[in-house]
C-alpha cells in the first residue's frame, strides 16, 4: 500500500446479512439432504419426480448467489491520492475517485428493502433492481460495498454515490477530510 494511504477494516457482517447467508446455506443443505434421502429411499424413481428438479434448480440458483456475494464482500477500504479503494475477498480491488463530500449515511439501512444486505453491487437510481455492471447503462448509480449498513458512510464518485461500511465510520470520515 502507498505511504500516503490510510487503511480501514470493513465492519463485521450485521444480523440481517448473517441471516441471509444462514438462510441460503441452510436451505441448500436441506435440499441436499432431501435429495440424498430420496435417492436412497427409492432408487430409480427419483429422476422422474418433479420436486427433484425443483430442488436441483434451487441449489443451482441459490448456492452460487450466496457464495458469490460473500466472496465479493469488502474486507477493507483505503483512502489517499483523491481516491477510495475497496479491497475484496476475491476479485480485483476497485478504485473510485472521490469527487465530493464524505459523510455518515444512517439512512443506508433502507437499502435492505431492495435486497441489499452485504456484498458489492451497483444500484441504478430510480429503479428497484440491483446492477452488477455500471457500464451497461447510463445514469447515476449507488455503488454499495457493505457489510453492516448501520455503519454506512457515503462518498460522492463520478457515477453517483459509493456507500461503504468501515469498522470505525467516524475515523473514516475524519481521515477522508485529511486524505482526499
Amino acid at each position: 500500500m502507498d505511504a500516503d494511504r490510510v487503511a480501514f477494516r470493513a465492519a463485521p457482517l450485521d444480523g440481517p446479512a448473517r441471516l441471509a447467508i444462514a438462510a441460503g446455506g441452510g436451505l441448500a443443505l436441506l435440499v441436499i439432504g432431501w435429495l440424498l434421502r430420496a435417492a436412497t429411499d427409492a432408487p430409480g424413481s427419483l429422476w422422474g419426480h418433479p420436486a427433484w428438479w425443483l430442488a436441483v434448480v434451487l441449489i443451482a440458483l441459490l448456492g452460487p448467489a450466496v457464495v458469490s456475494d460473500w466472496l465479493r464482500a469488502p474486507t477493507g477500504y483505503s483512502l489517499g491520492g483523491g481516491e477510495l479503494r475497496i479491497h475484496r475477498r476475491r476479485g480485483k480491488d476497485m478504485a473510485f475517485p472521490v469527487t465530493g463530500e464524505v459523510d455518515r449515511c444512517p439512512e443506508a439501512t433502507a437499502l435492505r428493502r431492495r435486497g441489499v444486505f452485504y456484498g458489492c453491487r451497483w444500484i441504478p437510481v430510480g429503479t428497484r433492481k440491483p446492477r452488477r455492471n455500471p457500464f451497461k447503462e447510463e445514469g447515476p448509480s449507488i455503488y454499495v460495498a457493505a457489510t453492516d449498513l448501520s455503519r454506512a458512510v457515503q462518498l460522492e464518485i463520478p457515477r453517483g454515490t459509493a456507500i461503504v461500511t468501515p469498522a470505525d465510520p467516524d475515523a473514516f470520515v475524519d481521515a477522508a477530510e485529511w486524505r482526499l
